[in-house]
């Protein structure tokens, strides 16, 4: 099977905005310039979303999406060294209701699909989020 690759556009920093649709669902891309102290998030980045790529390789989809998560959510380097593909991200304090939201933006922007209400449930781990885009993308 020929591996497929998303070109993700440039992520920044929190700050921006998004919008909503008349279907209500909001979706958007966060925008902006980077501050003091806050970490970048890399600009345009390839994922190879095919099962037979190392997680550890950064063309990986786990590496982007662990790269995103740590850039975006972590601000503890102990928290950072011992984040895998399976930590749970609500019990390691990572994601709260509103880093869900800028979680499934990324995921809805980058990955080019909506997230179904089930889906929520698996956003809790790296391999979860990975299933799922893997899921909703294969051809």
């Amino acid at each position: 099977m020929e591996p497929t690759t998303v070109e993700l556009d440039t992520m920044q920093p929190i700050t921006g905005h998004t919008t909503g649709h008349t279907t209500g669902h909001t979706t958007g891309h966060i925008t902006g310039h980077s501050s003091a102290g806050q970490p970048e998030v890399p600009d345009a980045r390839v994922a190879t979303i095919d099962e037979q790529t190392p997680p550890d390789d950064p063309g990986s989809l786990e590496h982007v999406v662990r790269d995103f998560i740590v850039k975006t959510f972590v601000f503890d380097d102990e928290v950072a060294g011992g984040l895998t593909d399976s930590s749970d991200l609500v019990e390691l304090g990572l994601l709260d209701s509103m880093n869900v939201l800028q979680l499934v933006d990324f995921i809805e922007v980058e990955f080019d699909f909506l997230l179904d209400p089930e889906d929520l449930f698996l956003l809790t781990s790296i391999e979860g989020i990975v299933k799922i885009i893997r899921d909703r993308t294969a051809s």
